[in-house]
C-alpha cells in the first residue's frame, strides 16, 4: 500500500517547490490574483501532502483553516472549495492532505504565482512547527462527475469520507468497458436510499501515473450512509463486473470542508 503511494509522490511536484520564495513583497495583500481570460474552463483538483509538527492540535488546524480561508478572499484566487482529508490506514508519507478545487488551470497558475509573491512568506511562518512540507508533493487531477445523490449538498464544516480507488485493467478491458459500467452504475446508485449523500468521481492524472489505469473516487455523507452502501454492494452482480474489469488498491480518509 505505501509503495503505491510512494510511487505518487515522486511523480508529483515537490511543495518546497510549489511554495518557493518569490521575489517582491512577501506580506500578505488584498490585491487579487489576475486571472487570463483563457479557453481553459475545465476544473483542477489539487492535493497537497503535509506532515504535523509538535505544535499540531485539531484546535489549530481548525484557526489555519480560518486564516487560509482569508488569504484566499483576499488574494481573490478561484478556488470553489476546499477539504482536510485524514488517512484511515498507516502511513509514513504524509499526516494530512489538504485539498483545494480551482475552477481552471489558468486560475490555478496564476492563483500559486499571487500566493509565492505575496503570502508564502508569511503562511510559512504561521505554520511553522505544526504543518511541515516534506517528505509530502503537490499532485492534481481533472475531476469527472459521475453521480450524486439528491441529498448530496456538502457545505463548509461538514464532515464525510472519501475512499480513493487506484486502478488497473484485468485483461481485455479498458475505457470503453468503464463507460458501459458506469451507466449500469449510476442507475444502480440512484435505486439506492435517497435520503443518503453520496456521490462519486473518476479523476483524470495531470501526471502518468504507471501501472493506474483509472482513479475512482467515493464521497459518503455519513458513516451510516458508507455502511449502507457497502452492505448494498458486497455480493452484487455490479461488484463482480468491477472486480473483473479492475484491480484496485484502496485508501479511506476522514474529510473535513473548509471551504465552499
Amino acid at each position: 500500500m505505501r509503495s503505491a503511494l510512494t510511487a505518487l509522490l515522486v511523480l508529483c511536484l515537490l511543495l518546497a517547490g510549489i511554495q518557493r520564495a518569490a521575489s517582491g513583497d512577501n506580506q500578505p495583500t488584498d490585491t487579487p490574483a489576475t486571472t487570463p481570460a483563457l479557453p481553459d474552463a475545465d476544473p483542477v483538483l489539487e492535493y497537497v501532502w503535509l506532515s504535523t509538527g509538535d505544535g499540531f492540535s485539531d484546535t489549530k488546524l481548525t484557526d489555519l483553516a480560518a486564516d487560509w480561508n482569508l488569504r484566499v478572499d483576499a488574494g481573490g484566487y478561484e478556488i470553489i472549495t476546499a477539504n482536510i482529508l485524514m488517512p484511515q490506514f498507516p502511513t509514513d508519507d504524509f499526516d494530512l492532505v489538504w485539498v483545494l478545487l480551482w475552477s481552471s488551470q489558468t486560475a490555478r497558475d496564476a492563483g500559486w504565482d499571487h500566493w509565492n509573491a505575496h503570502q508564502a512568506e508569511d503562511w510559512q511562518a504561521s505554520v511553522a512547527g505544526v504543518l511541515q512540507s516534506p517528505p509530502t508533493g503537490v499532485y492534481s487531477f481533472s475531476p469527472h462527475w459521475g453521480y450524486t445523490s439528491p441529498a448530496f449538498k456538502l457545505k463548509a464544516g461538514d464532515s464525510f469520507f472519501s475512499q480513493f480507488h487506484f486502478c488497473g485493467w484485468r485483461d481485455g478491458n479498458d475505457a470503453s468497458q468503464q463507460a458501459a459500467f458506469q451507466v449500469r452504475y449510476n442507475e444502480w446508485a440512484s435505486n439506492g436510499e435517497p435520503s443518503g449523500t453520496y456521490g462519486y468521481l473518476t479523476l483524470e492524472p495531470h501526471s502518468a501515473l504507471p501501472s493506474i489505469d483509472l482513479v475512482w473516487l467515493d464521497i459518503f455523507g455519513s458513516d451510516a450512509t458508507r455502511q449502507a452502501g457497502a452492505a448494498r454492494w458486497q455480493g452484487s452482480e455490479l461488484q463482480s463486473v468491477w472486480n473483473t474489469m479492475v484491480s484496485c488498491d484502496s485508501y479511506s480518509f476522514s474529510s473535513t470542508k473548509i471551504r465552499s
